[in-house]
């Protein structure tokens, strides 16, 4: 029996402190809080991947990027998929602390091993996106060879088919704006690389065609942005 069968009223309050918005203070005890029930879990629930999950869990929303709290975080993700490879969310926050780490081999190597299908079918389908999301990124930092369309294809069709399902303009549920796709392309003008290089062309389409080419902080990124989109795919 899962922790959230066996401990119910742990797990409400757990998940309550982590849902706290308050100042960094408040937040900060809220964080400490469900750290401590997470680590009551995982002491009387050892063998429990679920325990070990929420703890990790808890470490990653601890406010700050210091190696204690990252050491701790993945201590617990990593104990949660040594007892049950198949923990897709102890996965997703680990491939999230490494990708934000910068560590994008690694990073890609856990992505690997993710099932899109895990959270779809659970309703939770714009963490599925993430992860592909992440995984393109991660193949684009640590190769300069050709751009992975095969893999951003599929992004983009799946992303699409999402945002069409939920008819909104706003993210909410199947979706979410591609952030690290964006603070990529960033990156790569920022390293002087031209906004026709075919390594970022189709994310400029991309961006143009989901309506989310304002958010660019780069005014080069933003040049043209009123001409029609180029399809850069071929």
């Amino acid at each position: 029996m899962s922790i959230f069968d066996s401990h119910p009223d742990q797990i409400a309050r757990f998940e309550a402190l982590l849902d706290t918005e308050d100042d960094r203070e408040e937040r900060t005890q809220a964080v400490e809080a469900a750290i401590r029930i997470a680590e009551a879990l995982v002491q009387a629930c050892p063998d429990d991947a679920d325990a070990h999950q929420c703890l990790g869990l808890a470490w990653y929303h601890f406010p700050g990027s210091s190696s204690w709290r990252s050491w701790h975080c993945r201590q617990a993700l990593g104990q949660a998929l040594k007892i049950d490879p198949g923990q897709e969310f102890a996965r997703h926050y680990l491939a999230c602390l490494t990708f934000d780490q910068e560590r994008y081999q690694e990073a890609l190597e856990i992505l690997g091993e993710s099932n899109f299908d895990y959270f779809v079918d659970r309703d939770q389908e714009w963490r599925a996106l993430k992860n592909q999301e992440l995984k393109i990124v991660c193949m684009l930092r640590t190769s300069t060879g050709a751009f992975p369309q095969t893999e951003f294809d599929s992004f983009v069709e799946r992303f699409h088919d999402a945002q069409q399902r939920e008819d909104r303009d706003v993210a909410l549920g199947s979706w979410v704006w591609p952030h690290e796709l964006r603070e990529h392309a960033e990156w790569m003008i920022a390293t002087d690389v031209k906004r026709d290089d075919p390594r970022i062309l189709p994310l400029l389409d991309f961006f143009s065609r989901i309506g989310y080419s304002d958010s660019f902080w780069d005014p080069r990124l933003e040049q043209n942005q009123g001409e029609q989109a180029v399809d850069a795919r071929p």
